[in-house]
């Protein structure tokens, strides 16, 4: 877990996070199976193509600007599996979408 907050890193780690890091330290170098990318911007994302190992995945939670380089190359080459994860409670709380009954 990487975060700019001593109080959010404490947290990660009280729920199972393996390692924990402040944000602004120098990245983390392949060490990690699975890195989650919740914040939504392009640093997080980057930090975590860096932070996952050959075969890794890494699952995108935060929502990132709509032009983004798409890191097609690193993908390919190190095996990596990228998944996304739908807010949906917050996603479709900013849309007026009319309630299922």
């Amino acid at each position: 877990a990487t975060d700019l907050q001593d109080r959010s890193l404490a947290m990660a780690k009280a729920v199972g996070a393996d390692r924990v890091q402040r944000a602004d330290a120098p990245p983390l170098a392949e060490v990690a199976d699975v890195a989650i990318e919740a914040a939504g911007h392009p640093s997080a994302l980057e930090a975590c193509l860096k932070a996952v190992k050959r075969g890794g995945r890494i699952v995108q939670v935060g929502t990132l600007p709509a032009e983004l380089p798409f890191p097609a190359n690193s993908l390919m080459a190190r095996e990596l599996d990228w998944r996304g994860a739908f807010r949906a409670h917050l996603e479709v709380a900013a849309h007026d979408f009319p309630r299922a009954r």
